[in-house]
């Protein structure tokens, strides 16, 4: 089975320890950090997705 089949199985995109690090985005590249945030703060907000 070739690596990239292998990837697509998996569950989740990001290890779960990448989040760790999300602070150093926040300094590294402030602009990106804050158009992060605030796309996730809209995306997430109450509405926008659906439960199903």
């Amino acid at each position: 089975m070739s690596k990239e089949v292998l990837v697509a199985n998996k569950e989740a995109l990001y290890q779960k320890s990448y989040f760790n690090r999300i602070g150093e985005l926040s300094v590294l590249a402030p602009d990106t950090f804050k158009a992060f945030v605030q796309f996730d703060k809209l995306a997430l907000s109450e509405g926008k997705l659906s439960k199903s």
